[in-house]
């Protein structure tokens, strides 16, 4: 039968079932015993392609040991739930290149884990995550020759997939390459217009 409403919906079911899967696929022999809801959301911090929100808040924010708990997410039975976000907008990179985010992303539900504190409540990511990130095959990128963040606000926090991992996914997880095929547009933010005063 044919659809005569015209509707069409476009899900972001796919992106969300095929995160999923990857989370699983990395970190289901690791250990981790972690609650995690991946989400899809916007970002308004510039080069933000996803974040872990641990739902802690005070000085140590972003350690579980400490603070205290407020979670961003829960359910009915009140188990908090640590959030797992991918930027709308960076929906658009290649396959491998999300996967890489979601990767990074698991880095830190590790170092939850682990009770390591690892980034700042700012997202400055220090060295105590580099370990972490080379376990699940991640090179850290971004440094200078003296192995320095050339970008301080973010620390040690660039990450790519190595070769060896890159391979391993392809080989082995086989990414879905249709699952993101819904991403949100970009915000181009123009320079204000200057009204003209034109003297008639």
């Amino acid at each position: 039968m044919e659809d005569t409403h015209g509707l069409q919906i476009h899900t972001l079911t796919d992106a969300l079932k095929e995160i999923e899967r990857f989370l699983d696929w990395t970190l289901s022999e690791s250990g981790v015993n972690i609650h995690v809801v991946p989400t899809i959301e916007t970002s308004k911090r510039k080069n933000c392609n996803g974040w872990i929100n641990r739902g802690y808040i005070g000085k140590a924010a972003d350690n579980p040991l400490v603070g205290v708990l407020q979670p961003k997410w829960t359910n009915h039975a009140g188990v908090p739930l640590v959030e797992l976000a991918l930027v709308a907008e960076m929906l658009n990179r290649p396959t491998l290149d999300i996967l890489g985010t979601a990767r990074h992303e698991c880095s830190h539900l590790v170092a939850i884990h682990l009770g390591i504190n690892d980034v700042s409540l700012g997202g400055r990511h220090n060295k105590r995550g580099i370990p972490i990130f080379e376990s699940l095959g991640l090179e850290v990128i971004g440094l200078d020759d003296k192995g320095k963040p050339i970008d301080k606000s973010l620390g040690y926090g660039l990450t790519k997939m190595s070769d060896a991992l890159t391979a391993d996914v392809l080989e082995h997880f086989k990414p879905n390459e249709k699952a993101f095929d819904v991403f949100r547009t970009p915000i181009i933010r123009a320079n204000r217009l200057r009204r003209s005063c034109v003297k008639r």
